[in-house]
């Protein structure tokens, strides 16, 4: 959640530019300690692995012994924060969660993996991102820069209008570059065009300083060579030399493991899947994107296992679940798990007890038809608003959905080697016009 001062922070907790703060009284906490706070913080509930966090803290060097100095500054962390020390929980060999709670970060449909907004926690890292990084920003521009990096959680349109001037002041801090990277390629997910695809080129460009962070710039620029530009050989390079610079970049490892699924690498995009499962906790927007993956890799069961809510409201999951089980033929299950999705987005109660009238065969055709009808992906999502019309048995709305999201370029086009739902078209000449025109 951000707090009045556009920081970090959840519960009795709050992590802003001037430091913690517990029930708003400071806290004793400062250097690495700090530092390692924020960068769990920022994850909202999720693992930050001990590799992202050495990488983030001691970037580029090899002469320090990490391993020791990470366990004593958490150790150090713990002490500070006394009675609630095991809000920062240790999942052993691996890394550490924030366990006072979590940010809410934009939907996106295809979710960031990695630590959040690189600017809020840089700047709460006290400066330093390169070994070469230059005098930290002045008490004024950090201010600016952390209210920035804040706005980008929520609005990262508006950030981005607000970055040039701050580059533009000091253009030799790196963060700001790489936070401009990051803030173009969002605003292009949350509205794909030229324009937008361009800008988040241009900026990923300038934010290539030659110091820190070039591993996760790579599979940014993976992410719209394949989505935007469609250069699947470009794309596949930039995810290869993204691991080879950082083989835990798990953003990196799941979009590479898209472009193989829809490529016909079903076997090495399934092994990339499993090396992202075995990983350690996921959130439930990690553990939706995957389950999505693997339903296209032709494995429902393991969609059942990443897509199980348990008693969460996450609608995507909801989703991959009702698709997993209907995918493995348990009717009845999908049926009833297409009833929580429509509770969960509120569905009114004459609309649920259509779908549950009947056999469960004929429930969930009214389920889709009720998804198709009511719950659509918008405007502009045109390949997503296809494959709910195509499943829906809506044959022409879905092929004249296509046409527009193949006009329009949508960056969900790549994933159409894998889209089951458009099995049946793929011999109709229609569908293979719009295929040659991608």
């Amino acid at each position: 959640m951000k707090n009045a001062k556009s920081g970090l922070g959840s519960g009795r907790y709050a992590l802003d530019a001037a430091g913690l703060t517990r029930k708003g009284a400071r806290v004793a906490l400062a250097g690495l300690p700090l530092r390692i706070l924020t960068l769990i913080m920022a994850r909202e509930g999720a693992l930050a692995t001990r590799s992202e966090l050495k990488q983030a803290l001691w970037p580029g060097t090899e002469r320090i012994d990490t391993e020791r100095r990470l366990n004593t500054a958490v150790r150090a962390l713990r002490a500070a924060l006394g009675e609630d020390a095991d809000l920062v929980e240790t999942v052993r060999g691996m890394g550490y969660r924030w366990r006072g709670g979590r940010q809410r970060a934009p939907a996106s449909r295809f979710a960031s993996w990695r630590l959040s907004l690189v600017a809020v926690a840089l700047l709460l890292l006290g400066g330093g991102f390169a070994p070469h990084t230059p005098a930290p920003l002045s008490a004024a521009l950090q201010g600016r820069f952390a209210a920035i990096a804040a706005l980008g959680q929520s609005n990262p349109s508006a950030a981005s209008a607000l970055l040039p001037a701050l580059i533009t002041e000091r253009p030799d801090f790196a963060p700001a570059h790489m936070l401009a990277a990051e803030l173009a390629v969002r605003v292009w997910r949350a509205a794909p065009s030229a324009e937008t695809m361009a800008r988040a080129e241009a900026a990923l460009d300038g934010a290539r300083t030659g110091s820190q962070g070039e591993a996760q710039l790579d599979a940014l620029a993976a992410e719209v060579a394949l989505r935007g530009a469609r250069d699947w050989r470009r794309a596949e390079q930039l995810y290869q030399r993204a691991l080879a610079r950082d083989p835990e970049n798990a953003e990196a490892r799941g979009g590479f493991a898209w472009l193989l699924a829809n490529s016909d690498r079903q076997h090495a995009a399934l092994a990339h899947a499993e090396v992202l499962m075995a990983g350690g906790a996921l959130s439930e927007s990690q553990r939706a994107d995957l389950g999505w993956l693997v339903l296209r890799l032709r494995r429902a069961d393991l969609a059942l296992a990443l897509c199980d809510p348990a008693g969460a409201r996450n609608i995507n999951l909801l989703t991959c679940r009702q698709t997993a089980l209907a995918r493995t033929g348990a009717l009845s299950e999908a049926r009833d798990a297409g009833i929580a999705l429509m509770q969960a987005a509120g569905a009114n109660g004459r609309e649920q007890a259509r779908v549950r009238a009947g056999a469960p065969e004929r429930g969930l055709q009214a389920f889709l038809e009720w998804r198709a009808t009511k719950f659509l992906p918008p405007e502009g999502h045109w390949f997503q608003r296809a494959q709910v019309q195509a499943e829906a048995g809506w044959d022409d709305d879905a092929l004249s959905s296509l046409e527009r999201a193949a006009a329009s370029q949508d960056p969900s086009l790549f994933k159409l080697p894998t889209t089951r739902e458009f099995d049946r078209f793929r011999r109709r000449p229609r569908f293979q016009a719009i295929a040659l025109r991608i």
